[in-house]
Formats: structure tokens, C-alpha cells, sequence
């Protein structure tokens, strides 16, 4: 099964929503800066979804793997932009764990950009 996540490019950040399972989640990334590590969204395209553990949150977390130069970019809350290091950020907390919940059971994540 694949998910998706559908970007809207804005000068500082980009808005994207997450589509799976008939459900849709508000997410925030960091602008698209060619992939570069820490400061950039990573590139569209089609990426494994893993379910793994993270020893720095003591849970697991969504990690998507094969990203070009790129390793642990989650899908995890978060408050703001500044929070980010080019992982996919959650909007609202309280759907963080749905989303985890949704996604452990996908194969697949297909982020897409339209703007």
C-alpha cells in the first residue's frame, strides 16, 4: 500500500498533507535546499516506510529509508519549522500516534510536490 503526502512550496517552509488510510494530516517541513542535510526537505519521490526504533524518543517512530544522502528522516511532531532537520513534521500532537499507527502498515510513502 502506498500513502502520500502532497506539497505546497511556500518562500520559507512547505505545507503538505498526508493521505492515507481516507484520512488527512497537516504536516510542515523545512524548504526544499537541493537535499542538503539538516537544513532541507528531502526530494519527491517514492520511499520505503520503516517502522523503527528511536533510542533518543525510547519508541518507535515512521522512518523513511533510501533517501539520497540523506538517514532518519521521520515522521514525527512538531511545534514549529525550527524544530525540524529535514524530518516531516506533524502539526497537530495528538495525531502523531494515529499517523504512526496508519503507516506501520504501509509499504510505501509517495511525496509529491504541486507548487
Amino acid at each position: 500500500m502506498i500513502a502520500y503526502l502532497v506539497r505546497n512550496r511556500k518562500d520559507t517552509h512547505i505545507d503538505s498533507i498526508l493521505l492515507a488510510d481516507g484520512h488527512k494530516f497537516d504536516c510542515l517541513e523545512l524548504p526544499y535546499l537541493d537535499n542538503k542535510r539538516s537544513v532541507s526537505a528531502i526530494k519527491d519521490g517514492l520511499y520505503p516506510i520503516l517502522v523503527d526504533m528511536s533510542y533518543n524518543k525510547n519508541r518507535e517512530v515512521i522512518e523513511l529509508r533510501d533517501v539520497e544522502n540523506r538517514s532518519q528522516i521521520q515522521i514525527h511532531y512538531a511545534s514549529s519549522i525550527k524544530s525540524l532537520a529535514g524530518c516531516i513534521g506533524v502539526k497537530i500532537q495528538e495525531e502523531e500516534k494515529m499517523i504512526f499507527n496508519i503507516l506501520k502498515n504501509y509499504k510505501y510513502l509517495k511525496i509529491v510536490t504541486l507548487c
